[in-house]
Parts: C-alpha cells; structure tokens; sequence
C-alpha cells in the first residue's frame, strides 16, 4: 500500500484496500475487512470509480449478512444493486439478488427469499457460470428443507454437490454436505447423516474454514441429542459455542444457549439451564435491533420507487432534447408554438407533481407513524417472550423443590426470586395498550362478528393482524409450532375459514 501511495494513484491505493479487507474476512477478522472496506471505497468514491463502488457494496453486504446486521446489509445490496444495473453487470446483478435471497430466507420471507434466489440463478445460467448455478442450488435447496419439502430440497443440494465436485470446491462442497446431513437427520435417516456430517467436518477441518468447522459440531450437537446421548451433545454443542465465540458470531451463539437451557432443564440441571438462559438473554438483547423491524420488503420498495423516478427524470430529459431538435428545423411560428405548448405542459406537469409529491408525504407520514407503533409493540412482544421463558423455568425451579436436599433449597429459592425480580407482570397489558394504538377498534370490530372468541384466540388473532409468522409466534408465546398450528386451525373454525382459499393474516386485516 505505501509503493501505492507513493505513486498518488488512488486507484490502486482503493484495490489493495479491498484485497487486504478480503483476505481479513476470509480468517474471519471482519471488524478489521469492514475498515479497510470502507476506506476502500471512500477512495473508489472520490474518482468516482463505480465498478469499484459496486463490488464494495457487495462485500460490505455480505460480511454485514455473516454479523447478522440485515438491515445494514440489505441498504448495501440495494445501493450495489442500483451501480450494477447502471453498469449493466450481469455477475454482479447475479451475486447481490443471491444476498437478498438470504436476507429475506433469515427474515423468515421465504416467497421472497425463492424469488431473489431464482433471479440469481436464471443470470447465472444465461453466463453458464457452473460454480454460481452450484451455489443457488444449494441456497434454494436451504429454503425448501426450512419450508418442510425435504425431498425437494434434497434433489437441489444434490445437484449442487455433483457441480461442486467436478469444479473441486472443497469449500462449498463441505457446506453441501453439511446440508444433506441436516436433511437426513430430519428425515430420521441417521447413519446416513453422521456420515455426512464426518464429511463435512473432514474437508473444512482440511481447509481451516473455521465457520463451517463450528457449524458442523453444531450439527453433530443435534445428532447426538435427536439419538439420545446426551452428554456427547453438549460435549459437541460447547466445542461450537467456543469456536463462535472466537469468531465473534453472536446469532450462532444465541441459538446454542438456547438449545444448552433446554437441554439442561430437560436434564434437571436448573443451574446450568439458568445460567445458559441468562447467556441466551445477553445475545438477545446485543442481536435486537429495533431498526431491524423494518421490513425488507420495504426498503426494496423505496429502492424501486427510487429507480422509477430516475427513469421518468431520464424520459422527461430526452424529451425536452427531442422536442429542441425539432423546433431548430421548423418555423418561427411553430418554434412559437412549440414552446407555448411545451411551457404549458411542463407547467401542468409541475402542478402534477406536486400534487403526487404531496401525496406521497402524506402516505409517508402515515406509514411512518405506522411503523413507529409495530416498533414499539414488536419491543413489547420480545419483552413478553422473555417472560415467559422466565416463568417456564420458576416454574420448574419451584416443582422441584420437594426434591431437593434442604441445604440446597435456599440456591433454589434465591434463583426463584432473582428470576421473579426481572419479570414484568404488566407486559401483556402493556402490549395490548400499544397495540390498540395502532389498531384502536380491532377488538370491538371482532367481536361484533364473533363473540365467541376466547381470550387466547383474541390474542393469536392480534399476533397474526401484525402478520406475525408461526415461528415469531411461537418464540414469544414459548410454545411449539405445532400448538401453534393447531390454534390456527381452530381459529379458522370459528372465523368460518375451514373450507376457504382465505390467507388468515389477510382476512384479520378487514377488522
């Protein structure tokens, strides 16, 4: 970089920024890779190099998705995107819809996430890029297995592994591996799935990829737990929880305390459930970002009603030029003419616009104060989760009391009070308070029509009008996603939707 600098040519000053940020992400330093990324393209910026700009708003995408800051990483893609579309690169148009496929797959949007992984493969086939096509079919594999279409998602990574071995990545061949052993372990295949996992491990221990190192002791963490050896799964689930931790992955390690409390209070060892819960609760709580309930969804949409107003500018700037063109060649009273007619029209076109911008504000204002009132009820609901996790262990804490030694009653008894200080036992009426704010007459509405709904349904019905997934759902409420399910289906019993094609979060959007 300094023979670089000595030259004064900011150029290559820009690329060795890039290089050295690259190879810092791939040992896993991304503090490190997202400063020289970003120094790399300040200066791409300053000569105004939008190739370079481009290929640095992907990269910075892509390590924000690793660090689990979605929001930051889907304003990258959107801005790369936009330089690429300019610059009509197709591999780079390619790479950033494969980003937001896996954006929208962690935000739980998977019909998104499938459409963006398909537009990045249809461009990966029409430039014959073999190792791109590998890579889509993977990741549109991974959204299948997340929907339940294990057998489809099987036939993807399949497709995926054969290309990855004939063009020798180790790298992703291992990944795909990892994935088909997933794919066995769900479908209760398990000798199948240990060998794939052994695979898996064995290549990227070869490699040193440290990430797909610790998935896969994750993984192996689940497959000792699903053949009931309890111990060898936390042995495998703490070896991936320490090699997170030096890779500074805090969503991995949020999911692992998760599993090591359950595990734990399943085994009746509520003082390492406990102290795992409160680990779980400290990832929680960096991970939660109010900024983050902003939709995806949403920032494509300002992305696309940004392009769209680039294009009329560009359409209303060709014809001012054409109309100009033409007058030179005409008559002084069709040059008259022409400019009386074309003053008029920009004038009644003004007027237009300002009228739509005007409307827009108005919508904007609207959407805003929207927004503002699903942030606060969002906060809400992750604080009511948390209580009710705290709950489910007082409650176990307290059952079994009459167990315990007596010298041994009193650690109990003071977890049970520590645990009870940090619950707040008005949360349900706070988040109905605040969700009547956004929705004042919901209530009133639903139960004018059915008024035989009970409290709990009224709840579901409340979660699901802020479009709430099953999963969302069944986080906060501490309850499978098979209750879950099942309360769904009743619900559609008593709203009268059994036997009807009505997409239930549509229908309670009327009230």
């Amino acid at each position: 970089m300094i023979e670089a600098e000595n030259h004064g040519n900011k150029s290559d000053i820009a690329h060795t920024l890039f290089i050295i940020g690259d190879l810092q992400e791939t040992v896993d330093q991304y503090d490190k890779a997202i400063e020289n990324y970003n120094l790399s393209y300040r200066t791409y910026l300053e000569i105004e190099d939008k190739k370079g700009m481009a290929d640095l708003c992907y990269s910075l995408s892509d390590i924000f998705k690793k660090k689990g800051f979605y929001r930051r990483s889907m304003e990258s893609c959107l801005e790369g995107l936009n330089l690429y579309e300019n610059l009509s690169d197709t591999a780079g148009i390619a790479d950033i819809y494969n980003c937001m496929g896996s954006l929208y797959k962690y935000q739980d949007e998977l019909g998104k996430s499938i459409e963006y992984y398909s537009k990045s493969l249809n461009l990966r086939m029409s430039m014959n890029d073999r190792e791109g096509i590998a890579l889509s079919y993977n990741n549109i594999g991974v959204v299948h297995a997340i929907s339940g279409n294990y057998d489809l998602a099987m036939e993807y990574y399949k497709m995926a592994l054969d290309i990855h071995i004939e063009t020798g990545s180790l790298k992703n061949e291992a990944i795909v591996y990892g994935n088909i052993a997933n794919g066995y372990l769900t479908k209760e295949e398990y000798q199948k799935a240990y060998e794939y996992i052994l695979r898996s491990i064995k290549i990227h221990e070869e490699i040193d990829y440290k990430r797909g190192i610790a998935v896969q002791y994750q993984t192996l963490g689940r497959y000792y737990d699903l053949m009931g050896n309890t111990e060898q799964a936390i042995k495998n689930y703490l070896t991936a929880y320490d090699k997170f931790n030096e890779l500074g992955r805090l969503e991995y390690q949020e999911n692992i305390t998760s599993i090591l409390s359950d595990i734990f209070s399943r085994e009746r060892d509520f003082e390492k459930a406990y102290k795992y819960l409160k680990e779980n609760r400290s990832f929680s709580d960096s991970l939660f970002d109010i900024e983050k309930m902003k939709s995806m969804a949403t920032l494509e949409q300002e992305y696309l009603n940004l392009r769209q107003i680039e294009e009329h500018s560009l359409k209303d700037q060709r014809s001012k030029v054409l109309l100009f063109a033409s007058a030179i060649t005409l008559t002084l009273l069709i040059i008259i003419f022409s400019l009386l007619y074309s003053r008029q029209k920009i004038k009644l076109s003004q007027q237009k616009l300002k009228f739509h911008n005007i409307e827009l504000e108005k919508k904007q204002v609207e959407h805003d104060l929207e927004l503002k009132q699903k942030e606060i009820a969002a906060s809400t609901l992750s604080q009511a989760r948390k209580n009710e996790i705290i709950n489910g262990v007082i409650n176990k804490l307290k059952a079994s009391l009459d167990n315990l030694k007596e010298e041994n009653k009193p650690v109990i008894t003071n977890i049970i009070d520590e645990l009870s200080d940090n619950t707040n036992p008005d949360i349900w009426q706070e988040f109905e308070i605040r969700f009547l704010q956004v929705h004042q007459d919901f209530y009133d509405n639903l139960m004018k029509k059915f008024p035989d709904l009970s409290t709990n349904e009224k709840r579901l019905s409340a979660f699901l009008r802020l479009d709430f997934s099953t999963k969302e759902i069944s986080s906060i409420t501490n309850q499978s996603p098979h209750s879950i399910n099942i309360a769904r289906t009743r619900l559609r019993k008593k709203l009268g939707l059994s036997n009807k094609d009505i997409n239930l979060a549509f229908f309670l959007s009327e009230f």
